[in-house]
């Protein structure tokens, strides 16, 4: 049996905009994802449906904000449990799976499970990329891309060619503000596509959401004229990720036929339904696909060594303060952190080998930070100011640049944060895999990822100092980058999780 063939877990759960979705082997079924007060009690699905101010639990998510975490956790868990008793799921006392949109940060994944595991001994988290393209199936040799419709935008995930543990996430970018019912919708998906899977874009286009579910016949049409010319456009609906996670019902007895059981349909607080609109978007005949232009590139770098200066971190430049913009300009791109993205849906990266090294503290300007200590500061003696370069000694396949300046004047972490972004659009595909809400070595940062040429790439992480920490009473913003020969990062994220770990100001 293949591995995308191979069940996750006997139950899975999945948020799509509007409902929350169950299956099990062999059935499917779905509630609304709504909540509203009534009284002194609080109902869920249908029945928060006909109260005048419900909450749709999905979109809540999705614009989460810090510090809203138990009050959310406390409706997704109500909303879980009441779907699982509603609908009649199987009791679950092993491992449930929880299929998330794959953008969602660790604070979200986290909401997810912890209302999943009321209803089951322990979850799995999958992301939904890897969850449709475990039911598209495409070839192994077909560049594939998943975009993921919702209320808040649209992201786009490449996937990495299928390994011995199934599909893997590659790369993932999102336009926060993107619809296909957008003005412009084809080039921002043009855009989409290409920064995260390069060139001539995928072969495939596997689409999921609200085009992918059975409401959405005429929104499925529509990206597919959006994206499909030479592309191959393949719906995935909720209950056909529900099936390729839990598996076919089991034979009949005495039954010796293997073949696979056709997805059983979503269904809404009701019976079993069948999808006919998704059986007949697959009749279509399939677009001419574009060939690949040449051969398959091979590089080969003499010496592993990279190159000299590159371009620095991004910054947060003069021009920020009191700049307007177009109020019908659309949101930039945003680019999901390589660091952030759910292990699920990772290729394995082992441990390091050894033992924690000696560590020896590192000055740089206002700055200081730890390091193994075989790490030094490049030409220590001629260190330009708001910049340093660490480099182990002997070493010259690996480096963690650092790089500060004073901000102006009532910019806080949120400004940053929004200039960062749109400086990630103006230089994609070079910048991408941008997180503005995420946490790395246990500090919170903006993090994004540069490819700087054809076999390095840096990580990096961004800090933001506020003046009450600084000697000068300004505020003050840190980049570290981490460079590295591109499949190597585990070569130097130990380094790298130390030296953002321990950075101090003074």
């Amino acid at each position: 049996m293949a591995i995308r063939d191979e069940p996750v877990a006997a139950v899975a759960f999945t948020l799509t905009p509007g409902s929350l979705h169950i299956g099990w082997p062999g059935t499917t079924r779905s509630v609304p994802a709504l909540a509203a007060d009534l009284g002194d009690r609080r109902v869920y699905g249908a029945a928060a449906g006909e109260e005048s101010e419900p909450v749709g639990l999905a979109e809540l998510v999705d614009t989460a904000a810090v510090g809203t975490e138990a009050e959310l956790g406390e409706l997704l868990s109500g909303l879980v449990s009441y779907a699982a008793a509603t609908v009649g799921a199987p009791d679950i006392g092993g491992v449930a799976c929880a299929i998330h949109p794959t953008w969602w940060n660790e604070r979200r994944r986290d909401l997810f499970r912890t209302a999943v595991r009321q209803v089951a001994g322990d979850t799995i988290l999958l992301p939904v990329a890897v969850a449709a393209v475990r039911a598209a199936d495409p070839a192994p040799h077909e560049r594939c891309v998943v975009l993921e419709f919702a209320a808040g935008g649209v992201t786009a995930v490449s996937m990495a060619p299928p390994g011995p543990d199934g599909p893997t996430v590659e790369r993932l970018a999102r336009d926060p503000g993107l619809s296909v019912h957008s003005s412009d919708a084809a080039s921002r998906l043009e855009n989409l596509l290409t920064s995260v899977c390069g060139g001539a874009g995928p072969e495939v286009v596997v689409v999921t959401g609200g085009p992918g579910e059975p409401s959405g016949v005429e929104s499925f049409a529509l990206a597919d004229d959006l994206v499909g010319a030479g592309r191959r456009v393949v719906p995935v609906a909720a209950s056909e990720m529900l099936v390729a996670v839990t598996g076919p019902p089991a034979p009949p007895a005495g039954n010796g036929s293997t073949a696979r059981t056709p997805a059983v349909a979503s269904t809404t607080d009701g019976p079993d339904r069948t999808l006919p609109w998704l059986s007949e978007v697959r009749a279509r005949p399939d677009p001419p696909r574009a060939g690949r232009a040449g051969a398959v590139r091979t590089l080969v770098v003499a010496g592993a060594v990279i190159p000299s200066l590159l371009a620095a971190a991004i910054f947060l430049w003069p021009r920020l303060a009191g700049e307007g913009g177009d109020a019908e300009a659309p949101d930039p791109p945003e680019v999901v952190a390589a660091a952030e993205v759910p292990a699920d849906a990772r290729e394995h990266e082992s441990a390091a080998d050894a033992g924690p090294s000696p560590s020896t503290r590192i000055d740089a300007g206002p700055l200081h930070l730890d390091l193994p200590e075989d790490w030094r500061v490049r030409d220590a003696a001629t260190v330009p100011e708001g910049r340093a370069e660490l480099v182990p000694v002997g070493g010259t396949d690996r480096r963690i640049l650092v790089v500060y300046r004073d901000l102006p004047g009532g910019t806080d972490e949120h400004s940053v944060a929004a200039a960062l972004a749109e400086r990630a659009a103006e230089r994609a595909p070079v910048i991408r895999d941008l997180d503005t809400d995420t946490t790395f070595a246990d500090r919170k940062v903006v993090a994004y990822t540069e490819v700087p040429d054809d076999y390095s790439v840096v990580r990096w992480s961004v800090l933001v100092f506020p003046s009450s920490a600084t000697p000068t009473g300004r505020g003050l913003q840190v980049s570290v980058g981490c460079q590295y020969l591109e499949e190597e990062w585990t070569r130097i994220r130990s380094e790298c999780e130390q030296a953002v770990h321990t950075l101090r100001v003074g």
